[in-house]
C-alpha cells in the first residue's frame, strides 16, 4: 500500500486483495460490503483507494465513514462508468444502458451557473453526468446533508432553476431514484472508461 496527500485528506492506495481486506475487516453492514466487493472483484486488475480518517470530503457522516473503508479506483485518467441497470430517464431518451457513459465528477454544482444546488431543503453533491445527443444532460447526485436518505438520484439539468439567492433549486418530485446508495451504485458498474481505454467487468 502507499499513501497520497491531497488538500481534502490522505488517500490510502492498494491493489484488489488489499481493497477486499479493507472491506471485509470494516464491520460495515453486508448490504454495504457486498456491492463494494462486487465492484473490486469485477475490476481486480485496477488499483483502489480509501480516505484516511479525518478527510474533509462533503457528504453525510455515514457515507464519509464508508469512504474511509473504500472510495473508488485510483487513477489519474478521466473516468466514465457504465451500469447494468436501465437509466431512470430511459422512457424519455430511449437510450439503452450499454450506450450510456456517465462521466465521474464530485462537485457541489453541475456548472458555473450555480454555486450549489438544493433538492427541496437538501444540498446536492453531484457524482456523475452524461449528455444525450447534445440535447439534455442527466446527472447523478446524492443529498450531501441528509443522514437518513443515502439514495443516488437522477435529474435532468434543464429542471434546475435559479433562485433569488443564486442557488440552483430542483423539487424532489422532479428527480428519480437511481440507486439505493453509493455502494449500490458501484456494485452496478459493468464497465469503466479510463481516458480512451475501456475496461469491462471480469465477473
Amino acid at each position: 500500500m502507499e499513501t497520497q496527500t491531497t488538500p481534502v485528506g490522505t488517500r490510502i492506495i492498494g491493489n484488489a486483495s488489499e481493497a477486499e481486506a479493507w472491506i471485509l475487516e470494516s464491520g460495515l453492514a453486508m448490504t454495504v460490503q457486498e456491492p463494494l466487493l462486487r465492484f473490486v472483484r469485477r475490476f481486480s486488475s485496477l488499483r483502489f483507494y480509501k480516505w484516511a480518517p479525518g478527510h474533509t470530503l462533503p457528504g453525510p457522516a455515514e457515507l464519509r465513514a464508508i469512504w474511509s473503508t473504500f472510495y473508488n479506483i485510483h487513477t489519474d485518467e478521466l473516468r466514465w462508468m457504465q451500469f447494468d441497470t436501465p437509466d431512470p430517464y430511459t422512457d424519455i431518451h430511449e437510450t439503452p444502458a450499454d450506450r450510456i457513459w456517465y462521466h465521474v465528477v464530485m462537485d457541489s454544482s453541475p456548472s458555473s451557473e450555480y454555486e450549489c444546488v438544493f433538492m427541496d431543503e437538501h444540498e446536492l453533491l453531484f457524482i456523475g453526468y452524461w449528455e444525450h445527443s447534445g440535447e439534455s444532460t442527466y446527472y447523478l447526485a446524492l443529498k450531501a446533508d441528509d443522514e437518513q436518505d443515502q439514495r443516488i438520484y437522477a435529474l435532468n439539468y434543464e429542471d434546475i432553476t435559479i433562485a433569488d439567492d443564486d442557488m440552483g433549486r430542483i423539487a424532489a418530485r422532479q428527480t428519480r431514484p437511481a440507486f439505493d446508495s453509493y455502494a449500490d451504485m458501484l456494485g452496478h458498474i459493468t464497465a469503466l472508461k479510463l481516458g480512451q481505454a475501456v475496461i469491462t467487468a471480469e465477473k
